[in-house]
């Protein structure tokens, strides 16, 4: 089953049995990561945890307030790990230092891999799930 949001400029949808896919558009603005948030949340709304696949080949950058918001995201489903799709070398060292900034916050520091596209994502997804049962 597939479950998407239209409320955001950005594409969310859920896919059974755990994972929420975001495709970031253009520049995350705090508005725009703000929909984008209540989008993913409305999509996994009841479920205990969810992987995020998130694709940034489309995105030209967020601001800080965009960044702040999804670090301290407590609504929805608890993300329990993320793959990051695309990305130049510089996106990518960035979400990592965001993913490391989030643990001085308080936020333990998710499993989070990097893809080039999106098949090579799904295709780490059963490698998240088994870490995440080593872990619960």
């Amino acid at each position: 089953m597939i479950a998407q949001s239209s409320e955001s400029p950005s594409k969310v949808w859920f896919e059974e049995p755990d994972t929420v896919f975001v495709t970031l558009n253009g520049y995350i603005d705090a508005t725009a990561g703000a929909r984008t948030l209540r989008a993913q949340n409305a999509c996994t709304e009841g479920r205990p945890y969810v992987i995020v696949v998130c694709d940034v080949q489309r995105a030209t950058g967020m601001s800080g307030e965009a960044r702040r918001q999804l670090i301290n995201n407590s609504q929805g489903a608890q993300a329990r790990g993320v793959v990051i799709v695309g990305g130049s070398y510089p996106i990518r060292t960035i979400a990592s230092m965001i993913f490391r900034a989030a643990t001085l916050l308080g936020v333990p520091l998710l499993p989070f891999r990097f893809a080039n596209n999106l098949a090579e994502a799904r295709a780490l997804l059963p490698e998240l799930r088994r870490a995440l049962r080593a872990v619960v």
